[in-house]
């Protein structure tokens, strides 16, 4: 499990990590890691291509799974990786 803590320039210290709203298909990024903001941990998941993805382990039932959209600059949680779901794939550097 990792978090994942925004960098930003402006430093505000409720919005910081990476958090996945499982039953609301959402994301944010929330002041800390601990309870009630389960989903900002986060499952990596080796795709054996050069790519990961993503699931946010939020303890409240729904999507999981990190899609970007770069169509339109939309994240959003979703179901499963398979087609056409292509934003569930990330390269780490």
């Amino acid at each position: 499990m990792v978090s994942l803590e925004c960098l930003g320039d402006v430093k505000n210290a409720d919005f910081k990590f990476l958090d996945g709203v499982t039953d609301q298909h959402t994301v944010k990024l929330s002041p800390t890691i601990d309870p009630p903001f389960t989903g900002a941990h986060w499952q990596v998941m080796d795709n054996l291509d050069g790519t990961y993805s993503l699931a946010s382990a939020g303890n409240k039932w729904g999507y999981r799974y990190l899609d970007g959209r770069t169509q339109d600059g939309f994240v959003q949680l979703i179901g499963d990786t398979l087609p056409p779901y292509t934003g569930t794939r990330w390269q780490i550097d």
